[in-house]
């Protein structure tokens, strides 16, 4: 299991690496990839058949700017998500609806607070293994939708920014990563 998640990583970075360096101002911007932890696999209430608070911490080291300026200052995206699903409905994939949730990206230059992007998930979906053994992962794919900004993205909040998240967890090592494409 570890191979694969080793895999997915290398290829992953290979990816996010040849398309930053394809980027213009003229194109969209590539997806950010992010490695990170399951925090919180989140409390699941059977009375509502819900899970609530799932939750990740990711993390992004980048070189090309995400409100793609010209300059290419190096610095961090801290990517955090806290999700709500149900558990009550029977898909014969293992397959939830996200019911909500909230996320937030904080973006530091050169070792130094440049800004902060938060909103809602609107829309999405939790995979979760079926009862093979050899399947350890979970599958989240959700649609973010910014609500406010700070620091350098204050000015952004009238337009409409979204995005779609995928990402993939060990269930084992609670490691996770994946694709954030963010749209500003």
């Amino acid at each position: 299991m570890k191979n694969i998640l080793t895999f997915l990583l290398v290829v992953g970075f290979s990816a996010f690496f040849t398309a930053a360096q394809n980027y213009s101002p003229e194109k969209p911007a590539p997806p950010e990839f992010f490695t990170g932890v399951e925090s919180a696999p989140g409390t699941r209430e059977k009375t509502a058949a819900m899970c609530y608070g799932n939750t990740f911490v990711l993390t992004n080291d980048f070189e090309w700017d995400v409100i793609h300026s010209n300059d290419n200052e190096p610095g961090t995206l801290h990517l955090t998500v806290s999700l709500d699903y149900s558990t009550g409905a029977n898909d014969p994939l293992n397959r939830f609806a996200v019911k909500g949730g909230t996320w937030s990206l904080v973006v530091m230059r050169e070792n130094r607070y440049a800004g902060t992007l938060y909103g809602k998930i609107t829309e999405g979906s939790v995979e979760l293994p079926l009862t093979d053994p050899g399947q350890r992962q979970k599958f989240l794919r959700v649609r973010l939708q910014a609500t406010g900004g700070m620091g350098i993205y204050k000015d952004l909040r009238r337009r409409r920014i979204s995005g779609l998240l995928e990402l993939t967890t060990d269930l084992d090592s609670r490691q996770a990563g994946g694709y954030l494409d963010l749209k500003l």
